[in-house]
């Protein structure tokens, strides 16, 4: 990992290998480029475009035994389609989750229209070319004339 990196913990994993049936004690580590689950056995890199879901909250029926707070990195591993469970306590999943949605969304191209809305009334502005940047209390749009939306 050569870019600094973001998120570094241990917990349980059951990366989609085919080598695990139960839960693991692994090592996750991600920075901008990648998330990197070690096992004893094992080092799976993947890169972070190459995720295309991610799923906080509960695990899958057959393995709440196994977990308590989860969430579930899908991505693409060549032709295949591989899923990876990492358990967190306390706030650290939701953390780690928080850090990956950036990791993926920032500096997404989008098309923005802004504002769309006046008083109910639609708009003429035309759509711009921007970048979406995320922070904890809003959405920020990175265009000649930037803004943010703030979230509650």
């Amino acid at each position: 990992m050569a870019d600094s990196v973001v998120a570094d913990f241990v917990t349980d994993v059951i990366p989609d290998t085919g080598s695990y049936a139960e839960p693991v004690r692994s090592r996750v580590l991600m920075n901008r480029q990648q998330v990197v689950l070690v096992t004893p056995d094992d080092r799976i890199s993947v890169p972070i475009g190459d995720v295309f879901d991610i799923a906080y909250g509960s695990a899958p029926k057959e393995l709440r035994a196994f977990f308590e707070d989860t969430v579930s990195v899908a991505y693409e591993d060549g032709q295949s389609k591989r899923v990876a469970l990492i358990e967190g306590a306390d706030d650290t999943v939701e953390r780690f989750t928080d850090l990956l949605f950036k990791g993926i969304l920032n500096k997404t191209t989008v098309a923005i229209k802004h504002p769309a809305k006046v008083g109910g009334r639609i708009t003429d502005e035309t759509f711009e070319k921007g970048a979406l940047y995320l922070s904890p209390a809003a959405v920020k749009f990175k265009t000649e004339d930037p803004f943010s939306i703030e979230v509650s």
